[in-house]
This record gives C-alpha cells, structure tokens and sequence, in this order.
C-alpha cells in the first residue's frame, strides 16, 4: 500500500491569531503544517527538517518575510515561498523580491485564493522536481 505524503507548509508570521487561524485552515485540507513566529524560528525550523512550501508575513520583528524570502533563495531554491503582508504600500516590494518569491498576498487573506496559490506553488514544484 503506497502512502501518500502531506505536502509540509511552514507559516510563519507574529500574529498568533491569524497563524492559528490560517494553519488550521491548512490542517484541514490534509497539509502538514509547522508554525514559526518570526523569520529565525523559521529559518531554524527549515534546518531541522524540509518543506515543499513557506507562507511568510513580510514585517515581523527579529527577521522578516523579505530577510527569510533572500535566506531561503540563498540556501534552499527549490522551496517556494509566498509572501503575506496588510502593508500593500507601506512595504515596497522590489522587482527582485517579486521574482524571488513564488507570490504576494494582502491582507485580509481570502482563504481560497491563498488556498489556490498554495496548490499552484505545489504543483509547480513537483514539476521542477
């Protein structure tokens, strides 16, 4: 009997209530899901164990989304990143960050259309692969 493995999402972002939110939305729909409150959590939940894809929120203290998007394109290409963020204009994404990440979401999260992102960022991946 073949077992199918969860696609693992790391979420990382500083506001408890939405990472809750957002990650028992992702438990749901059969994801394997880590929560990480900031950019050094995940990047040290990223070192204990692999990741098929990471939401991010972009300001965060300690490390923030654009500082962990630059990290993980550094050390690991393969895994797609979206980033989250409520600042539409607050925070200028540049063309490099653009490109860097797999995609860029505003807050408030419309759970399908991040949902949607998700299964895109998953199914490209395992193209490349």
């Amino acid at each position: 009997m073949d077992v199918v493995r969860k696609p693992k999402i790391l979420l990382v972002d500083d506001d408890v209530a939405l990472r809750s939110l957002l990650a028992e939305e992702f438990l749901d729909r059969d994801y394997a899901v880590t929560e990480a409150e900031d950019g050094k959590a995940a990047i040290d939940q990223i070192l204990l164990s692999p990741f098929d894809l990471i939401l991010t929120d972009v300001k965060m203290p300690r490390l923030g989304g654009l500082e962990l998007l630059a990290q993980v394109r550094r050390c690991f290409p393969q895994i797609p990143v979206i980033l989250m963020t409520a600042f539409e204009g607050a925070i200028p994404l540049n063309q490099k960050d653009r490109k860097e990440a797999f995609a860029c979401i505003f807050k408030p999260i419309v759970l399908e259309e991040l949902h949607g992102l998700v299964v895109k960022a998953l199914t490209q991946k395992e193209v490349k692969s």
